[in-house]
């Protein structure tokens, strides 16, 4: 099996895509959506600093607006395609109904399995925080399967996540079955699931902790066209700020705002945030939704309607740096 220790997001990022850089590592394999390049073993990696979540490789060009939009969605439960089609038009691709996404995380964790396994699972480890049971289902075998068998177009890459805590930190291990490299693993799954982990650590009262991504199944497409242009361009540090050196990691991990301050209103106004009218400015209790979130979802719908000095403007009132930057430069690359 390979590992890969990493500080933050970007540290992994260029650490996978150094294991591509060997022959041997990988085979050429045909699969539904084209060629890839396999690695033949299962791969685990760490995230040290799992809140220093932004993927900044210009070449790269993560839509830092959809991970962050995503993430929240997914937290909230939520399962619509009309908040995600705002962002990423062809997520449509993925509906099997026009109407929702059949494979949507947040659904699973919240509603699909007839329980809120997010609740539950915050009540085990405040009750006993030695639990070795917490156990976040996301694939559900007679669902799925049938799923699939009838053709259905989605389901789920990340099939559970494991909760434990030691010295006094949340450790989350996320179990996926198949991860595409460039678009998946180090772009939309880390934010996903380190938002997860965060917030889960702070309902439950405990420092965050190590987040370790296993998968059965590490991959690169090989035949996109964008994919010969933008990886023969990607390579360690060409473009980058100092996002994968360790000290900066480090004084970016100390200065990174909480995802939750207050856990009463949290859940409340993550609903606002998803549903709010953004017209009026308005103050809520915890930081990161009104002085990340919101004004990134602002940025964003500017930039819909084409206003892009605008929309960067808004994008550069990000309280947080690195969402700061990756949102702005996402803008400025584009206009």
């Amino acid at each position: 099996m390979h590992t890969i220790q990493a500080f933050n997001v970007n540290d992994g990022f260029y650490k996978g895509l150094d294991m591509f850089g060997y022959r041997g590592n990988y085979i050429e394999q045909e699969t539904r959506n084209g060629r890839v390049w396999e690695i033949q073993s299962p791969v685990c990696i760490s995230y040290k600093y799992p809140n220093v979540r932004v993927l900044q490789d210009p070449y790269r060009d993560c839509n830092p607006f959809f991970h962050l939009a995503e993430s929240l969605w997914m937290l909230a439960g939520r399962g619509d395609l009309a908040s995600m089609e705002h962002y990423v038009p062809r997520m449509r691709e993925y509906s099997d109904d026009g109407k929702t996404l059949w494979g949507a995380y947040g659904y699973r964790w919240r509603w699909m399995f007839g329980t809120d396994q997010l609740k539950t699972i915050i009540r085990m480890l405040k009750k006993n925080p030695d639990d070795r049971r917490c156990v976040l289902q996301m694939w559900g075998a007679e669902k799925d399967l049938n799923h699939l068998e009838g053709e259905g177009k989605d389901v789920p890459c990340n099939t559970q996540i494991y909760f434990k805590i030691r010295d006094g930190a949340l450790r989350m291990t996320v179990t996926n079955r198949s991860n595409d490299l460039i678009w998946g693993c180090f772009g939309a799954n880390m934010v996903h699931f380190s938002v997860l982990h965060e917030y889960m650590a702070a309902m439950i009262g405990v420092k965050l902790g190590t987040y370790y991504h296993f998968t059965d199944n590490l991959h690169l497409y090989i035949d996109f066209p964008i994919w010969k242009d933008k990886v023969s361009k990607i390579s360690v540090g060409v473009g980058l700020h100092n996002y994968n050196d360790k000290k900066y990691a480090e004084a970016l991990h100390e200065k990174t705002i909480p995802l939750v301050k207050d856990t009463k209103t949290f859940d409340k106004e993550l609903k606002f945030v998803l549903d709010g009218d953004y017209r009026q400015d308005v103050k809520l209790n915890n930081v990161f939704l009104e002085r990340v979130a919101i004004p990134a979802i602002k940025s964003w719908n500017l930039f819909k309607e084409h206003k892009f000095r605008e929309s960067v403007e808004m994008a550069e009132t990000i309280l947080q740096e690195d969402w700061r930057l990756a949102c702005s430069g996402y803008i400025k690359r584009r206009t």
